[in-house]
């Protein structure tokens, strides 16, 4: 029996670096809006991981950062204090004040056991839903402390890309990465695997 907290597994795994294997880290569920036929041509990108730990939603930023290209994607933390971050009508307004015509998101599903999120978080993958209605419903929902199974533990990422002006999501995807206690550089890889998709659709050059 593994009692896993979700916060400090996450924390961990965000802040493992240079220790242990890298993980098997796989995209395994992927929704595009059908009719955004693409590429993407943001000029401004805000990167926002939604997370109750500081030191995680920095590095998972920084780590999104890296792979869009830090000539056009900004951290979310060198734009929107803390104490900002839950209210939505400040966030869009600090975006839109400052020209973002695109924003990424990054928000841990929760750990459980098996290969894949559970059904009802893939589902909501799938949806064509609003920034606000996404970001409204994710910090304002109690996050969770812990779960307990047996079996290996699988953290699922999901990662939404908005477009600024209508908010209108135009592309989604999970990311399953098994056993993130022994995991190397979990975010970064998968900011990588977020990237190479998205190449592969051809929204990215």
């Amino acid at each position: 029996m593994i009692h896993v907290n979700i916060r400090r597994v996450a924390l961990a795994a965000a802040l493992l670096l240079m220790s242990g294997g890298c993980a098997s880290t796989k995209l395994t569920s992927i929704w595009r809006n059908p009719d955004f036929a693409g590429p993407i041509r943001f000029k401004k990108i805000v990167v926002l991981a939604v997370h109750p730990e500081r030191m995680a939603r920095q590095y998972a930023e920084n780590a999104m950062v890296d792979q869009l290209g830090p000539g056009r994607a900004v951290a979310g933390y060198t734009v929107i204090r803390d104490d900002e971050r839950q209210k939505i009508d400040v966030v869009k307004s600090k975006i839109r004040e400052q020209g973002f015509d695109g924003a990424v998101t990054m928000k841990l599903l929760g750990a459980h056991t098996g290969t894949s999120a559970p059904a009802a978080a893939r589902a909501n993958a799938s949806n064509s839903s609003t920034f606000d209605e996404d970001y409204n419903a994710v910090v304002s929902a109690p996050a969770g402390d812990s779960s307990s199974a047996s079996g290996t533990t699988v953290i699922s990422v999901q990662t939404n890309i908005y477009s600024v002006p209508d908010g209108k999501l135009i592309w989604s995807g999970i990311n399953d990465v098994p056993d993130p206690k022994d995991a190397q550089e979990i975010v970064a890889e998968i900011a990588k695997s977020v990237r190479a998709e998205l190449r592969k659709e051809k929204l990215l050059p």
